[in-house]
C-alpha cells in the first residue's frame, strides 16, 4: 500500500518592511481570499497596527489580488490615510521590483527543508509559524533595502515611468 502525498494549501498574508514583519495571517485555502476577510484579518488586524508601530514614512504595495483593490478595501485605506500604490499606478507584471517573491522562496525553502512534508493542514500551518519565528530579521532588511535599487534600475531601463 502506498501512502498518498498530502497536498494542503494555505493562504499566508504578511506585511514586510525594513523594520521587520507584521503579524501573519494563515488560513487553509483552496481559493482566493475574499475582500471582507482581507479587510478584517489583514488590513485592520495586521497591516494598520504594523504600520502605526513601525513607520511614519512608508508606502504599502499590495499585489494584484482582486481583494487587495476591492472598493471596500480601497475606501478603508483612503479613510485611514494608508499610503499605498494605487492599482492604476502599478506596473502590470514586474515581480523583480518587489522582494516578496524572494521572501516566499526563502520561507518555502525553510518549510520544506530536508524533505519535510505535512500529513495534514494543521501540521503545515504549525511548520510555517515555526519557520516565520525563525526567519533572520537581517534577511527581511536586505530584501527590503534592495527594493529601491531594483526600482531605480527598472526605471533606468525604461520599464516603468519615473514620476
Amino acid at each position: 500500500m502506498t501512502k498518498k502525498k498530502f497536498e494542503a494549501k494555505v493562504l499566508i498574508w504578511i506585511a514586510m518592511g525594513p523594520r521587520g514583519l507584521s503579524q501573519h495571517f494563515i488560513a487553509p485555502s483552496n481559493q482566493a481570499i475574499k475582500q471582507h476577510i482581507y479587510l478584517k484579518e489583514c488590513v485592520k488586524k495586521r497591516l494598520m497596527p504594523y504600520i502605526s508601530a513601525k513607520y511614519t514614512n512608508y508606502v504599502f504595495w499590495p499585489d494584484q489580488a482582486s481583494s487587495h483593490y476591492a472598493t471596500t478595501v480601497v475606501k478603508h485605506l483612503h479613510k485611514e490615510g494608508i499610503h499605498f500604490v494605487e492599482k492604476v499606478d502599478k506596473p502590470a507584471n514586474l515581480p523583480e521590483a518587489r522582494p516578496v517573491g524572494d521572501f516566499w522562496a526563502a520561507l518555502k525553502g525553510m518549510v520544506y527543508a530536508k524533505g519535510w512534508h505535512a500529513e495534514n493542514v494543521q501540521q503545515l500551518v504549525n511548520r510555517i509559524k515555526y519557520c516565520l519565528r525563525s526567519i533572520n530579521p537581517k534577511l527581511v532588511q536586505r530584501l527590503e533595502e534592495a527594493t529601491k535599487k531594483r526600482i531605480d534600475k527598472i526605471r533606468r531601463n525604461e520599464v516603468v515611468e519615473s514620476k
